[in-house]
């Protein structure tokens, strides 16, 4: 796992932002709309965690038109001819809504990175990576000091 600044992760929000202008002109689930989707994720799962609005609102993006598509008519003369170029059409529009809907979210984990420390935005599923290595530490210290130690101590000075 990456260990990111403030600094870092900034720059790599703005150039995830910064390629979506890009994305835009390309048809949803190509290889570099996957591709950015993936640093996108990993980024967002490394700097603020698993647990955040972030992560899980980035997650929860649908890249396609979700629900019932009805095409065809007089005001879809090309629908009628071609329903299923007519489906694709509506699932890319809702995939430019999406990547919309990305860039606000990424900007506003921009904005949060801008107000508070690295340090201050995890929201992992347990603990920060640095706290789950003290406990680490603080264990193995338990455990080597019960083996040091043969007698019961009588008095807390002894311990």
């Amino acid at each position: 796992m990456k260990q990111w600044t403030k600094e870092n992760a900034i720059a790599e929000i703005e150039r995830l932002v910064g390629l979506i202008s890009e994305l835009k002109k390309q048809r949803r689930q190509s290889s570099d709309h996957i591709r950015w989707k993936a640093n996108c994720l990993e980024m967002l799962e490394e700097v603020f965690g698993q647990e955040s609005r972030y992560y899980f609102s980035f997650a929860d993006i649908k890249w396609e038109k979700t629900g019932e598509i009805i095409v065809g008519g007089p005001g879809d003369e090309f629908g009628s001819w071609n329903p299923g170029e007519a489906v694709e059409r509506e699932h890319q529009k809702a995939f430019v809504y999406s990547l919309d809907a990305a860039k606000g979210l990424l900007h506003g984990a921009h904005d949060r990175l801008m107000r508070l420390d690295i340090t201050e935005v995890y929201e992992g599923k347990n603990t920060p990576p640095e706290s789950s290595e003290i406990i680490k530490i603080i264990d193995l210290c338990d455990r080597q000091l019960r083996k040091t130690i043969r007698d019961k101590p009588e008095k807390e000075k002894q311990v």
